[in-house]
Formats: C-alpha cells, sequence, structure tokens
C-alpha cells in the first residue's frame, strides 16, 4: 500500500487570534435582534457557545478560522480549502431542535428568536480542499475524526467548546452540531469535529471514495 500522510484541518489558538469572541447578546433577540448569530469571514466557523440564564439571559459565541493543523511552514503554498456558499437548516422548536452538520461541513451561525417556543435553524458550510497548482482542479470533500460530544444545562453559563493540545499549542475542533430539550433547565448538547485529508508520497490528495 502507498505510503499516506494525514493532514489535520481545526480551528487555531488565541495565539494565533484567530478565536474572537463574538460580542454577548440577548438570546430572544439575536445580534442587533436581527435573531442572528454569524461569523463574518466564509473561513470561520464556531468554535464554542455559551448561554447564561433564560431567553432574555446573554449568548455567546467564539468564531475561529479553520486551517491546516501542520507544522509544514509551505503547507499553504501547496492546498487550499474551498467553501461553499452559506447554507440554511430547516427551522425547528427550539424546545426540540437537532442539527447535525453533513460530513465535511461547520456550523457558521444560528438564527433564533423568542423563548423555547420559538424558532431555530443553523447557517452552515460545506468544505473541500484542494491541491494548488494541480491540472485537474479537483476538489476533495473533508474527511472527520470521531465526534468530540459536550452536555450542559442551557442556562449554566459554560463555555462549550472543545480544545485539545498539539505541538504544546492549544487548537480547537469546529462546531458541528447541537441539540436542545426543554426550556432554559433543559440539557444541550454539542458536537465538535477535527477534520483532515490524506495525501500520498507525491503529495496528491486520496480520495477516500477511491477504491485501492
Amino acid at each position: 500500500m502507498a505510503e499516506r500522510r494525514k493532514i489535520l484541518v481545526g480551528v487555531r489558538d488565541l495565539i494565533d487570534s484567530e478565536i474572537l469572541g463574538m460580542a454577548s447578546f440577548k438570546e430572544s433577540e439575536g445580534v442587533a435582534g436581527t435573531g442572528d448569530a454569524k461569523c463574518v469571514l466564509s473561513c470561520q466557523c464556531f468554535a464554542g457557545r455559551k448561554h447564561e440564564g433564560d431567553e432574555n439571559g446573554k449568548t455567546s459565541y467564539r468564531c475561529g478560522i479553520l486551517t491546516f493543523i501542520e507544522q509544514d511552514p509551505l503547507i499553504f503554498t501547496k492546498y487550499e480549502l474551498v467553501y461553499s456558499d452559506v447554507r440554511i437548516s430547516p427551522s425547528q422548536k427550539e424546545s426540540l431542535s437537532d442539527f447535525q452538520c453533513s460530513p465535511s461541513s461547520v456550523i457558521v451561525g444560528r438564527h433564533h428568536k423568542g423563548d423555547e417556543n420559538g424558532q431555530t435553524y443553523y447557517y452552515y458550510r460545506d468544505i473541500w480542499v484542494k491541491k494548488l497548482l494541480a491540472s485537474d482542479h479537483t476538489k476533495i470533500k473533508l474527511s472527520c475524526e470521531e465526534p468530540d460530544k459536550k452536555e450542559c444545562k442551557e442556562s449554566a453559563g459554560e463555555w462549550m467548546q472543545s480544545p485539545y493540545t498539539e505541538d504544546r499549542f492549544q487548537k480547537y475542533r469546529a462546531m458541528t452540531g447541537r441539540k436542545h430539550v426543554g426550556d432554559e433547565n433543559g440539557k444541550t448538547y454539542y458536537e465538535f469535529k477535527m477534520f483532515y485529508f490524506e495525501v500520498d508520497e507525491k503529495g496528491d490528495i486520496i480520495n477516500p471514495n477511491d477504491s485501492e
């Protein structure tokens, strides 16, 4: 079997100024009364969320830049992440809401107005990787590792995120799912994932759907 090398795709840490805290807002209103909370840049995704109290309490998100978690300083001259336009999930009642991204997708925003009886939907993007300067311009969907699952009481005011240490530096997994049951005293469940792709000895991206 040909030699393979795994390249991780995750969210960088505070040292690189790439985990940005969104200003807190009233949960029942969203940012500036729009009901929305969204990442600004196409290369960003949600990396953490915190809510305290009921629908009149404050909610905050952390947005981070998706990037290659790789020691090779020339990695950005070899490969590029490609993002879809923002997609929108079906709307659900917040007290019964359950959204998980499809593989190779990340949450980039959420819309909610009102209390637990109000409607919630999510903004997300699909992600691919392509090799720069390749003749065929093929883009390949990312693979993902097993999700890291977190849960908390919705009103607890705890940051829900998934940090890990790589080469002594703290990185984060991307938020890919959220489920909430009941009102502010109910449980909220989160999923965070690390993505990756594999390359062969020539540096060509291996399509995981190709048979050996």
